[in-house]
């Protein structure tokens, strides 16, 4: 997938514009808090599983037509599956999965991501590399340190915090793609 990214600019620019369209609806959402927030969060999430499974295939399709990897396949089957349980007619059960784990996984994946950021920061800074760049990975790992271990100590209280939270990181992570769609030479 990376090589076409690399080949066409345009599929970043749309990745991030949908990144930040669903993380701005998502932090919308969990700040107006309508009664049926988590019914709308779930088909909200189902649309992206949607978009990523499907963009996934096709970018293994254009990206390696003559062999594709398999693991794209099962993994984009995987992500169009978790979006049709979001569908799912019972929405409580759907809504609770989704709760679960954002209030269970998602704690653990931040502080998860955070170290590792935090290591490559440390990295960077013990081979010499000047700029902002180990200063960035270091603020960026130890927010996500600190928002994961807030979220799993107080997550009996955090669902709004949690859905508020979830929504900014995948508005940022659309912002650092088309920024990086923007910076690409090509």
């Amino acid at each position: 997938m990376k090589a076409l990214l690399e080949k066409y600019k345009w599929l970043r620019f749309l990745i991030g514009a949908a990144l930040i369209a669903l993380g701005i609806v998502t932090i919308i959402i969990a700040l107006d808090k309508p009664s049926d927030i988590r019914r709308v969060l779930c088909v909200t999430w189902a649309v992206f599983c949607f978009i990523a499974g499907g963009f996934a295939i096709l970018a293994e399709l254009l990206g390696n037509p003559r062999s594709p990897f398999l693991g794209t396949f099962v993994s984009a089957g995987l992500t169009i599956g978790f979006g049709i349980f979001l569908c799912w007619e019972n929405g409580d059960v759907a809504a609770g999965v989704l709760l679960t784990l954002l209030t269970y996984l998602l704690p653990w994946v931040l502080v998860a991501v955070g170290g590792a950021l935090l290591l490559k920061a440390v990295f960077l800074l013990a081979n010499g590399i000047r700029g902002l760049a180990p200063f960035f990975v270091l603020a960026t790992g130890t927010t996500l340190l600190v928002v994961g271990l807030i979220i799993w100590f107080c997550k009996n209280d955090m669902e709004k915090f949690i859905y508020v939270t979830l929504g900014v990181l995948i508005t940022v992570s659309g912002v650092l793609q088309l920024a990086n769609a923007i910076t690409r030479k090509k």
